[in-house]
């Protein structure tokens, strides 16, 4: 049973002000696991949305955040009878996620990637393109740890 009461939640009163930015985190290399994966569609293609924790004790502090997280966005190319394409050129970036997790040989489907890790990511800062002054951290480029 939920302990969430929504009348004493619409009662709820504070005198504190609250963030209007996400805080990034500071771009750079860390050590992560992969925490959720999450598949959509976007215009007709799909996309694999995958979170990592950052396992840096430093991050959290500077942070201020016991769970520390980044994602990442890969857009899956795909056969027309709806398989993952193969071969040349084809879905290279996530090719380089299951290389990162030694999952790239094998039966695999991207299920396998909730859990894995550890994982080398580096993040980059960019501007959300509807609001330039909310900064989001996003995962640039994976390797292994």
């Amino acid at each position: 049973m939920s302990k969430f009461d929504p009348d004493t939640f619409l009662g709820q009163e504070t005198d504190q002000i609250m963030d209007t930015h996400f805080k990034p985190v500071p771009e750079g290399e860390y050590t992560a696991m992969i925490d959720t994966v999450v598949a959509k569609e976007v215009n007709d293609s799909p996309v694999l949305d995958i979170t990592y924790v950052i396992l840096d004790e430093a991050i959290k502090v500077e942070m201020n955040s016991e769970r520390v997280s980044v994602r990442q966005s890969i857009f899956v190319e795909m056969e027309d009878d709806g398989r993952i394409a193969l071969g040349d050129n084809k879905n290279v970036k996530l090719g380089k996620l299951r290389e990162a997790l030694g999952q790239n040989s094998g039966v695999w489907s991207p299920r396998k990637l909730a859990g894995a890790g550890p994982i080398k990511i580096k993040t980059v800062n960019k501007p959300d393109k509807n609001d330039p002054e909310q900064i989001y951290s996003n995962v640039q480029r994976v390797t292994a740890a």
